[in-house]
């Protein structure tokens, strides 16, 4: 009987130890996803969030691999991201739904990276709202784009719509001209030009945010930029998109006009090109990382008013559920 036991006692040993060793084997042969992912961004307000980052600072936070390039035009972007070239891409929220359209849903949004970076600048300190700017001259950027369906929405929802006068030019420079000749000047600029226009003439001001103007009428918000992935990649690497969309968050997180950093990386990949800018206007480019139900609740809304405005801003259609990464 003793015998018995212990030939027992030896086969539960032995079993034990066999499945140990398969389950040490097993973990040691997991497949552990090394993809270099590839990031694009755009210069200017939709990268400042990716800086951090991009310096390498967050090494012993992310367990990723990245690949980061930015772009001068969305349209680089874009065509990269049609051809398989790109993984993840920061774009204007509006391209971003086009892409869907073109795609045939081929890609998904994940977050909100920016909201509003457009300020009215001028002398006249008494505007204090959109409401002050009846029987004016705005002079502005961006005809025939969101900058300006957004002014048009304000305009709209105050009424005076009619009884308001914008000049559109094609470049900034020549409106920071205009503002620096004439007192009675108005102007709407985005980041960082607003910075530009301040630290070259110490008596211009900001006198309204288009972002707090838009946050009055229960409209959700200004969404600026956002971030998307290629369908393909996210079906493929799950795991890596998830702890991108962690590291991206640590990442705004870190981002602020003390971190050197931070700056020195949105200077030397051309975000902004001129470090005293960056640090001026990273506390107005409203850096962001809004995902799940508030990234479709609120994405949504924006682009209904686009396309109520201009059907062709956001692809000629809605994009629907499928957009949305929530996370899943």
């Amino acid at each position: 009987m003793k015998a018995f036991k212990h030939i027992i006692a030896a086969s539960l040993l032995l079993a034990c130890s066999v499945v140990l060793v398969l389950f040490v084997v097993g973990c040691a042969s997991a497949p552990t996803d090394k993809t270099q992912i590839r990031v694009a961004s755009l210069r200017g307000p939709t990268s400042i969030g990716l800086a951090p980052l991009m310096t390498g600072e967050m090494k012993n936070v992310s367990t990723n691999k990245y690949n980061f390039s930015v772009y001068a035009t969305v349209d680089e972007i874009s065509a990269k991201i049609v051809s398989n070239d790109i993984d993840i891409a920061l774009i204007p929220a509006n391209v971003a739904s086009i892409l869907y359209g073109k795609t045939n849903g081929s890609v998904n949004v994940l977050n909100i990276n920016t909201l509003g970076v457009l300020y009215l600048l001028g002398y006249n300190t008494s505007i204090k709202s959109f409401a002050d700017l009846e029987n004016k001259t705005i002079y502005a950027m961006g005809a025939g784009t969101t900058p300006q369906y957004i002014t048009e929405f304000l305009l709209d929802k105050y009424k005076i719509a009619q009884n308001v006068n914008i000049e559109y030019k094609s470049q900034a420079q020549e409106i920071l001209s205009l503002l620096t000749n004439d007192k009675d000047a108005l102007a709407i600029l985005p980041e960082p030009y607003v910075s530009t226009a301040l630290s070259k003439n110490t008596e211009l001001k900001i006198l309204v945010s288009l972002q707090d103007e838009w946050s009055k009428f229960d409209s959700g918000t200004i969404c600026t930029g956002v971030t998307i992935v290629r369908t393909g990649f996210l079906i493929e690497h799950k795991t890596l998109l998830n702890n991108f969309l962690k590291d991206q968050q640590t990442s705004v997180n870190l981002c602020s006009p003390e971190n050197e950093a931070c700056l020195k990386t949105i200077v030397d990949h051309q975000i902004i090109p001129n470090k005293d800018i960056a640090k001026e206007a990273i506390p107005n480019c409203n850096i962001a990382c809004i995902t799940g139900e508030e990234l479709k609740t609120k994405l949504d809304a924006y682009l209904h008013i686009l396309f109520d405005k201009n059907p062709s801003s956001v692809g000629g259609k809605i994009p629907d559920a499928n957009f949305y990464y929530l996370g899943q």
